[in-house]
């Protein structure tokens, strides 16, 4: 068996920021405490010079400044080479909140028998240029030393990288690292004081209005304004109010310049004048997921679309390369059978050819019209081939959302009196081949913009087969109507009225279809001179209270506008000025966080939760791990180091005096979800370090005792204990642990595995390998899972809706035969519950354990300032047949519950289990 750090445990990837990205949002793992074993810190990377001239990194815990870790840099090659090569252990984060700021990277550093010196540096990049600032080299002692560097980060910067350098084989430590802005002595900073009365009701409609402008008023001013900016002086708007019947007047002014027909009135049946001139472009906002600007991910996508375009911004494409070495100069003919099936009115189809010399560069490019009508067409390229050409590109096209068909694709090149063939491979698309070099290809990028290709066997032109380049029907955004008009409630007897769309005209359009607006048909503004009340570089930070507001309103319309979840509008009404109320005289970070938290709790998603980098309060752990069992709760696995008296199987009945319903809350009664208690459960065990309770337990033996528990414990020194990931168990059962193996792993094992008949495969968990592992066990082709991230185009999710994405799978030639018996529990959730989905569908095995996680499949970080960030669901997953899984979780074949009796004795419930099902 081995031990797994409970620092991969689901709710603390939640409540912590992990670095799961290439790029950090913000410094992580300072103290290089979230490591337990002696691989690279997490967050950190070694330099790959530096790794190969011998260098290493990893953890130590013999040397240490401060906690149970430290970074060790050592020296592993020839000693007696002489070595000019500097290692490099770095951290690389987002420079967004940190512009305009000069910030300082300090550590603590210590050297073993120092003979060479080291420098620790921090650098800002912006996409062509580098700002760059280190400390002089230093020679260590045999002692620690604090060494920091500071640096003016320039608004261009993209990204800031920091860390440590070194050359020569002495060994270097690094431990207690900071990250911070160096002087806050123009910042401003305002103290916390209590919101009077009519700065709460300008607030609380302001926030209405934000959000509605923000995120669905398409106008140039609205998408180039800094929102934050927007927001402070809002804020600091607010001092300034009088009296409750001046609120809809100070409104409309302050909105004017950003949203100019839009109107801010005590009447909620005011009417607003729409242009009647018709232009080529109504636009409007679309978004994919939830908005997060900040962090670029390639979930989420926020754009304006163009309502009579295609709505796309690229096209889908199959390409074909000719060869043209001996036609330059000549006449050329292109000719293809095509027609369109449309999804949304404004989806064309058509044909280009792209002329490249010897290098591959671009020469020219032509372009057919566009096929437009649900009927077989012929479309054309006329044309000259370039002198210079040697090869050109044949570009079959879909630009939109529909179905594109495409045939007997024939090129002609005058020679004189005769026209002379071209050959096109598979030109009629008779032939079923992969789309490779040797056929047509298709590029990485239209498969990323949604588009498919395949062939067709209902519509053909000629023969049995076209070609299809396509987008999912169900993919289609819904979209507002051309004059839809918004009218919604931002206060007591407040509305605000605007149109959710607008005409406009443009000087220039790129050739990607992104909107560049010159032009607009609505008045103009007088430009956006909002006084925020702050200096010129400042930017948000938790310790100023309008800040708090500003992040409060911010979050309050990511909620409303944007969450996956239905919220009771009462509910949300009544969470907006409550929220605002205690950010105002919060003055903690701890306290501002749990005011973030009890905001996004209101949506009743489990991925949701707000956190800080340097937060403390949920590091250690009392030295013991639980079980709910039964709406019970258990000691299961013990930190033997920091515990002696707890055994495994001791009940917790009572936790600083109340039991334990009373203590939770009644978490553990009604219809709440396994998961729900569960993290319930995490929470109370975790906490800050040395904070205690008191709790009562009965012990084996039935005696009760009551004892006073410490959290004395780094969380990620508690263990469970699981089998190797691959194992052989007795009666030739083979155990496969899916969110350790991969696809790789399976493949490589695949000859091997074929010899045994008899499988558990571990479920529980986050899955690293794919569905496509079911090919090898099911004998007919079958839907994998879909998953969504959904269209939201209107405020209060109006007209939001669900595209999915699937495939159909076919069974490999190279196979799996058996029986086969799937583990799941509250844990398996993700792609793990997707996974699960199919198995249940499909009826592929048997699963054995407890019913899923029911969430969202993942969830996003949204940056608030420098330090603080929540997550929000965005995924949707749906079983083959279409069955939403969030609060729906997949119930196994054959129900087993945990059994305190096999946790004492060191077992796995679900894999017991599974072998005896097995054995018989």
């Amino acid at each position: 068996m081995k031990r797994i750090p409970l620092y991969c445990l689901i709710y603390i990837a939640l409540i912590v920021n992990l670095p799961l990205q290439a790029q950090l949002i913000s410094p992580y793992n300072l103290d290089f405490e979230y490591n337990s074993t002696s691989e690279m810190p997490s967050g950190w990377e070694l330099n790959k010079r530096g790794a190969e001239a011998g260098y290493a990194a990893g953890i130590s815990n013999t040397r240490v400044f401060h906690g149970d870790n430290s970074l060790s840099i050592k020296y592993q090659g020839n000693a007696n080479i002489n070595n000019t090569t500097k290692a490099a252990i770095y951290q690389q984060i987002d420079a967004t909140f940190h512009k305009n700021k000069r910030v300082r990277f300090s550590a603590m550093c210590f050297a073993e028998n120092p003979t060479s010196a080291f420098e620790i540096f921090i650098s800002a990049k912006a996409k062509e240029d580098y700002a760059y600032n280190r400390n002089d080299a230093v020679y260590l002692k045999n002692e620690w030393q604090k060494i920091s560097v500071e640096l003016e980060i320039p608004d261009a910067a993209e990204t800031i990288t920091f860390g440590i350098s070194s050359e020569g084989s002495t060994d270097i430590y690094m431990d207690f690292c900071e990250f911070e802005t160096a002087g806050n002595d123009t910042l401003n900073y305002e103290k916390p004081v209590s919101l009077s009365n009519i700065e709460l009701s300008y607030l609380t409609a302001f926030a209405n209005a934000y959000g509605h402008i923000k995120y669905f008023c398409p106008t140039k001013q609205a998408m180039e304004a800094d929102w934050n900016d927007i927001a402070l002086a809002g804020i600091f708007q607010a001092k300034k109010m009088t009296q409750n019947s001046n609120i809809a007047d100070s409104l409309q002014a302050f909105f004017r310049a950003i949203a100019p027909q839009t109107v801010i009135s005590n009447n909620p049946n005011e009417n607003i004048v729409q242009p009647e001139n018709e232009t080529d472009y109504k636009l409007a906002w679309l978004y994919t997921g939830i908005p997060s600007k900040i962090n670029p991910n390639y979930l989420t996508k926020q754009q304006v679309v163009n309502l009579k375009g295609s709505l796309k911004e690229h096209k889908g494409i199959a390409v074909q390369y000719i060869q043209l070495q001996e036609h330059q100069g000549k006449e050329i003919a292109v000719n293809v059978k095509a027609k369109l099936k449309k999804f949304h009115h404004g989806a064309t189809a058509g044909l280009s050819i792209r002329y490249e010399n010897m290098l591959g560069d671009f020469i020219a490019y032509e372009t057919s019209d566009t096929v437009n009508l649900d009927n077989w067409e012929s479309i054309d390229i006329l044309g000259k081939i370039p002198d210079s050409a040697t090869r050109a590109a044949l570009i079959l096209e879909l630009h939109g959302y529909g179905e594109a068909y495409f045939d007997d694709v024939n090129v002609l090149v005058r020679d004189g009196k005769y026209a002379i063939p071209i050959k096109v491979k598979n030109s009629d698309f008779e032939e079923i081949l992969s789309f490779n070099n040797e056929n047509w290809m298709v590029p990485q990028e239209s498969f990323a913009d949604g588009y498919d290709i395949n062939y067709s066997s209902e519509e053909k032109n000629e023969g049995s087969h076209s070609l299809i380049i396509f987008t999912n029907a169900n993919a289609t955004p819904q979209l507002p109507l051309p004059n839809d008009i918004v009218r919604a409630d931002i206060g007591q007897k407040l509305h605000i009225i605007y149109p959710i769309t607008i005409n406009a005209e443009f000087a220039e359009t790129k050739v990607s279809d992104t909107i560049k607006i010159s032009y607009e048909t609505f008045p103009k503004s007088n430009g956006l001179l909002y006084p925020t009340g702050k200096n010129e570089n400042f930017t948000l930070n938790w310790q100023d209270r309008a800040s708090r507001l500003a992040m409060v309103i911010n979050v309050w319309n990511i909620i409303k506008h944007f969450s996956l979840t239905n919220i009771d509008n009462t509910l949300l009404d009544g969470l907006l000025p409550l929220s605002l109320k205690n950010a105002a005289t919060c003055d903690n970070a701890t306290g501002f966080k749990n005011i973030l938290n009890d905001m996004l709790d209101i949506t009743d998603d489990v991925r949701a939760r707000a956190w800080f980098e340097s937060d403390l309060s949920q590091n250690y752990s009392f030295p013991f791990l639980l079980e709910l069992i039964d709406n019970r709760l258990f000691i299961s696995n013990i930190n033997e180091k920091n515990e002696k008296k707890f055994i495994i199987g001791d009940e917790i009945i009572e936790i600083n005096g109340k039991s334990i319903h009373e203590y939770f809350g009644n978490m553990f009664t009604g219809n709440n979800s396994e998961w729900k208690k569960i993290k319930a459960v995490s929470l109370f065990r975790l906490g800050e370090k040395n904070s205690t309770a008191t709790i009562k337990y009965k012990g084996a033996n039935g005696a009760i005792k009551t004892e006073k528990i410490v959290r004395n414990t780094r969380i990620n020194d508690l263990s469970v204990e699981l089998p190797n990931p691959l194992q052989l168990f007795e009666n030739n059962i083979v155990y496969l642990d899916f969110t350790i193996l991969t696809d790789k792993n399976i493949g490589a094992l695949l000859d091997s595995l074929k010899k045994y008949d008899k499988f558990i495969i571990d479920l529980r968990g986050e899955l690293s390998v794919s569905e496509i592992f079911l090919t090898l066990i099911h004998n007919s082709p079958f839907e994998t899972s879909r998953q969504c991230v959904p269209y939201f185009v209107m405020p209060d999710k109006k007209k939001m809706s669900y595209p999915y994405d699937f495939n159909t799978v076919y069974p490999a030639k190279n196979r799996l035969s058996g029986d086969f018996i799937f583990l799941t529990n509250w844990k398996t959730a993700g792609r793990g519950e997707t996974f699960a989905s199919v198995v249940k569908e499909l009826q592929i095995g048997k699963i054995i354990g407890q019913p899923t996680q029911g969430s969202y499949i993942t969830s996003i970080p949204i940056r608030l300032d420098d330090i603080f960030s929540i997550s929000l669901g965005t995924m949707y997953g749906y079983s083959p047949s279409g069955k939403a899984l969030y609060n729906s979780p997949v119930v196994p074949d054959i129900s087993i519950k945990t059994d305190i009796n096999y946790l004492k004795n060191n077992k796995d419930t679900l894999i017991e289990s599974a072998i005896n099902i097995l054995s018989k």
